[in-house]
C-alpha cells in the first residue's frame, strides 16, 4: 500500500468539496435575507429554501 498526500490540487471531489465549502457563506445569507415573518413572528422555510 502507498502513502498518497490527497489536496485539492490533485483530486478533484476534494477541489469540489473546498468550493461548496467557499459557496455556503454567500448560500446561508441568501435564505437569511430573505426570511419572512408569518406567524407570531416565528420564521418559517420551505423544504426547497432549505
Amino acid at each position: 500500500m502507498s502513502n498518497q498526500l490527497i489536496t485539492k490540487e490533485n483530486n478533484e471531489r476534494v477541489k469540489f468539496f473546498f468550493i461548496s465549502l467557499d459557496r455556503i457563506p454567500s448560500m446561508m445569507e441568501r435564505l437569511f435575507t430573505g426570511k419572512k415573518s408569518t406567524l407570531d413572528g416565528e420564521s418559517f422555510y420551505a423544504d426547497e429554501e432549505l
